[in-house]
């Protein structure tokens, strides 16, 4: 009676290693990436715990804001003509159209 033994038992043994030894690999990668992940949350905590500060930016902004649009009246009051005729002859300026209007009287 002959022996049974295995065909190729190093063959089946370095199968069996090199399984063990991706499980290991992919065990140490997912480790490493909740580390990670772990990591950016904490991170992402400490600064929305620091946020009160931009906060007093965020109102410096709406308080130049408000400034721009108490402005706006003044600014729409320039548009006017009357306005417009005394800012040019405040200055010495002449308008195109008040200078043919002289010229078309005289």
């Amino acid at each position: 009676m002959p022996l049974l033994r295995r065909r190729r038992p190093l063959l089946r043994a370095a199968a069996v290693g090199g399984g063990a030894y991706y499980m290991g690999k992919r065990r140490a990668e997912r480790g490493a990436a909740e580390a990670e992940q772990d990591e950016r949350l904490s991170t992402v905590e400490e600064q929305q715990d620091a946020a009160p500060a931009p906060a007093a930016a965020t109102s410096a902004r709406a308080r130049s804001s408000i400034s721009a649009m108490l402005a706006l009246p003044r600014l729409a009051s320039l548009r006017s003509p009357e306005a417009r005729e005394l800012s040019f002859d405040g200055c010495g300026c002449v308008m195109i159209g008040a200078e043919s209007a002289t010229s078309a009287s005289s």
